[in-house]
């Protein structure tokens, strides 16, 4: 949608396709804002370009019942930019997520994500946050099982916060990882 989305609501999956003829399938778009997103299942990629939230402004609580699942590139993300002329700047009122964030294989750009450009509020995570990894050396994982934005109110995982090294023992750029210019209160249940 060109304008602002009101609350959206999916009770099962937003699950994108691999291999398709077009590319963005299965993603949600918004130009001036999101009232809030609920989604009872898990954001799934599978290959690259698929199951996106990408929203320019500000947007409301974001409740994920299930999992944030990367594929390669650009695909289980959410994206919150201030792109828009007519929105507000980005921003996200809370994220709340029952399982794991799980970044990507292969070159894993922007898999299995939260990118916010500006303030996130507080966020909780039921399972883990893993970054993804590559079995190739000449295919480096980037924002892959990442959140990053400006700041963060607070970051509460339940499980744990894991960046595995890709095949040559390297470990991408903001993989399995927080990263703002402020970070309120971190807890981390596992390791």
């Amino acid at each position: 949608a060109d304008g602002a989305l009101g609350p959206v609501k999916i009770g099962g999956d937003l699950r994108g396709v691999a291999n398709l003829d077009g590319k963005n399938n299965a993603e949600i778009r918004g130009g001036d804002g999101m009232a809030s997103l609920f989604i009872g299942g898990s954001i799934i990629g599978e290959g690259s370009f698929n199951a996106g939230i990408l929203v320019s402004g500000a947007v409301g609580p974001i409740t994920i019942k299930g999992n944030i699942l990367g594929g390669s590139r650009a695909s289980g993300f959410i994206e919150i930019t201030g792109e828009s002329i007519n929105a507000p700047p980005a921003s996200v009122k809370s994220l709340t997520l029952g399982g794991s964030i799980i970044g990507g294989t292969g070159e894993a750009s922007i898999s299995g994500t939260v990118l916010v450009d500006g303030p996130l509020g507080p966020v909780k995570v039921g399972g883990s946050n893993v970054g993804g990894y590559s079995l190739s050396p000449l295919l480096v994982p980037s924002f892959s099982g990442a959140i990053r934005a400006t700041t963060i109110a607070k970051v509460t995982i339940a499980g744990s916060l894991i960046a595995p090294p890709s095949s040559d023992g390297t470990v991408g750029f903001e993989t399995g990882s927080i990263v703002a210019d402020e970070i309120g209160l971190v807890i981390i249940g596992g390791d």
